[in-house]
């Protein structure tokens, strides 16, 4: 009987280390995106910047899903949201306005268009 309990403790035990693992690996994923699309968005072009912020989005998405940790809890969460969609809207916003300034691609005109203009490889193909 002993014996049962000194296993279902150590595995109680190992379990709770793994976990408090998975955490820590998922916080360091997470400061790492940060850091990426902080270092992106300040100095890299714009299409690069919105990769890093979408991968960091990403890992945010999957940090609220886990949910509150011993090393990220829902205020880390929400203001990486915060600073990524603002980021990401900004982006949006001078989208726009160099679409309207080029005079060519005046269909760019809403915030949906620039999404659907990068989906399909960012560049317009003329029709004959």
């Amino acid at each position: 009987m002993g014996l049962l309990l000194g296993i279902g403790g150590a595995m109680a035990y190992f379990g709770k280390v793994g976990a408090e693992a998975l955490f820590l690996t998922k916080a360091g994923e997470l400061a790492e995106a940060s850091e990426q699309a902080d270092d992106a968005y300040q100095h890299g072009s714009g299409p690069v910047a919105i990769y890093a912020l979408t991968q960091y989005l990403s890992k945010l998405e999957q940090a609220e899903e886990l949910g509150p940790t011993p090393f990220t809890d829902k205020l880390d969460i929400s203001f990486g949201m915060i600073m990524v969609h603002g980021r990401l809207a900004q982006e949006v916003t001078e989208a726009l306005k160099y679409a309207k300034d080029s005079g060519r691609f005046l269909w760019v005109t809403n915030q949906t268009a620039p999404a659907k203009f990068v989906a399909r490889g960012g560049a317009r193909k003329e029709t004959p």
